[in-house]
């Protein structure tokens, strides 16, 4: 009796399906635009005339990365030949979703989220879209917009320091100087 109850307490171990690198890939790069499109949603609330054209905008990437979800959950719900057969279609059709919300997302950023983004995003605009694309010079033009804002705020940071450090240098020889004051 007791070798049975052994027996049928032990299950045989049951093959568990992991997460395709295709589908976490997929699935990651949607969860970094959500972080990005939460961030976005909350500065759009506090603009001012963008924001109707901005709101519609959001609405429109939240149903692009839903979209990008509801095609990988109803992949993984068909049976096992059915997911090999389908299984690149869906990638496909995901990441389209994923990069479409990508793409509506740059015109919505701040150009301080943007400029983050800048050199992996101007590599990407050229690559991956053609040279006969409307959204391509939109897009080349609104980073190099951004680069420029930048550009501008970091060297008028710069300048700001460099005047706070020739002050500072010059009270520090005055004080030198003249000790007693």
């Amino acid at each position: 009796m007791g070798a049975t109850e052994t027996d049928e307490r032990t299950e045989r171990p049951r093959f568990k399906r992991g997460r395709s690198a295709w589908e976490a890939r997929v699935r990651h790069e949607a969860q970094r635009l959500r972080a990005d499109l939460a961030s976005c949603t909350r500065s759009v609330a506090a603009s001012g005339p963008r924001a109707a054209v901005d709101s519609d905008r959001l609405l429109r990437i939240g149903e692009h990365l839903d979209h990008a979800d509801e095609v990988l959950d109803q992949h993984f719900q068909r049976n096992g030949p059915m997911r090999l057969f389908t299984a690149g279609h869906t990638y496909q059709e995901a990441l389209a979703s994923v990069y479409r919300a990508s793409e509506d997302l740059i015109l919505v950023q701040s150009d301080e989220a943007l400029a983050a983004r800048l050199p992996g995003l101007r590599a990407a605009v050229r690559s991956y879209l053609s040279a006969d694309d409307p959204r391509r010079e939109i897009y080349l033009l609104r980073i190099d917009a951004a680069l420029t804002t930048v550009g501008a705020e970091r060297l008028a940071e710069a300048a700001r320091l460099a005047a706070r450090m020739s002050e500072q240098r010059t009270a520090d020889v005055d004080d030198v100087a003249d000790p007693g004051g």
